[in-house]
């Protein structure tokens, strides 16, 4: 009984996953079609993916800034466990 239990909750499991990444591939593809589509429609281009890697370089380069300016110290007690 315990084997059957056990292979019906892998069927579940295996069919849950299948189900999820084909949900999320019909999302991308949904995604896609409709920003091509308002592209077409507004005469727009999608953005390059140079622009994407240079906000997100900028973006760490802000954080790396701001993460030096707050330093604070910290006092902690020490001991040594032997």
């Amino acid at each position: 009984m315990a084997s059957v239990l056990n292979l019906l909750a892998r069927i579940v499991f295996v069919a849950s996953a299948m189900v999820l990444l084909l949900a999320l591939l019909v999302l991308g593809l949904v995604l896609g079609l409709v920003w091509w589509l308002v592209a077409l429609l507004t005469g727009r281009r999608r953005p390059d993916a140079r622009i994407w890697v240079g906000r997100m370089q900028q973006q760490a380069q802000e954080f790396r800034r701001r993460a030096r300016g707050q330093g604070e110290v910290v006092e902690a007690e020490v001991r040594e466990i032997r």
